[in-house]
């Protein structure tokens, strides 16, 4: 279950009308819409009823696969993509179960993959 927590940094910026990533005015085109002048950032709707951030769960995961199978690189764990890679050589070893992606060690539900909390 995704959990939220209220941003006030975030509300902050946007009642001050500058965008909250470039610190760039605001431009008010009608009563409901506020986009920056700069970058792509648009906000619609009532600023105290969005200015939420999602709190990301502290979990660690474990492998069967500590090394890279073609150059013995210790592998990293991509947070974002969910995905175990070598940094030196690119090669993709596990990941999250998408449809059409072989992994070459299978997706994160095969015994390569152990969730700790």
């Amino acid at each position: 279950m995704t959990r939220y927590e209220k941003d006030p940094e975030y509300l902050e910026q946007i009642n001050k009308q500058k965008c909250p990533y470039c610190q760039c005015p605001l431009h008010k085109p009608y009563s409901m819409k506020r986009q920056c002048t700069t970058c792509d950032f648009e906000h619609y709707g009532n600023p105290e009823l969005t200015a939420y951030k999602v709190i990301e769960p502290d979990i660690s995961y474990s492998f069967s696969i500590k090394n890279c199978v073609e150059c013995s690189t210790t592998l990293i764990y991509e947070r974002d993509e969910k995905e175990l890679v070598c940094p030196k050589c690119g090669l993709l070893h596990t990941g999250p179960p998408i449809c059409g992606v072989v992994y070459p060690f299978g997706s994160h539900t095969n015994s390569n993959f152990i969730l700790l909390k």
